[in-house]
C-alpha cells in the first residue's frame, strides 16, 4: 500500500469514498497482517466516509490489538468519525466545524 510497510492508504486499498461496513472490515483485516505494533491509516484522497463505514471503523478501532494512528483526514471525514465515536452512553458529542466554534450534536436525535 505504501513505501512504509505500516502505512495503509485507504484510497488505494478501498476507495476514495468509504461507504460500507465491509470496507472497514477489509481495512482492519488487512491491518491485522501488518508486521508492526502500530499501523497508520492514511486518509489522503479520501473525500467521503459514510455513517456506516465510520461506525464500523470506530467499533473495530476500539478493540483493535495494535496502535492505530490516522493522518490526512479531511474535515468531513473527521466530523463523521467524531459523530459516531463510541462512548457507551448517550452523552452528547461535540464536533468542531471550524476548530474555533463547537457544533453541538446530540446522539439522541440521530
Amino acid at each position: 500500500m505504501s513505501t512504509n510497510e505500516n502505512v495503509i492508504k485507504l484510497s488505494s486499498l478501498i476507495a476514495k469514498s468509504l461507504a460500507t461496513r465491509e470496507a472497514a472490515e477489509k481495512l482492519f483485516r488487512y491491518a491485522r497482517n501488518i508486521k508492526s505494533d502500530t499501523v497508520i491509516f492514511d486518509f489522503s484522497d479520501v473525500d467521503f466516509a459514510s455513517r456506516s463505514f465510520a461506525h464500523e471503523y470506530a467499533k473495530r478501532k476500539a478493540i483493535f490489538e495494535k496502535k492505530v494512528l490516522e493522518r490526512n483526514k479531511t474535515v468531513t471525514v473527521r466530523k463523521m468519525l467524531a459523530l459516531v465515536s463510541i462512548r457507551g452512553d448517550s452523552k452528547p458529542e461535540y464536533v468542531h466545524s471550524d476548530y474555533s466554534k463547537p457544533l453541538h450534536i446530540s446522539l439522541k436525535n440521530l
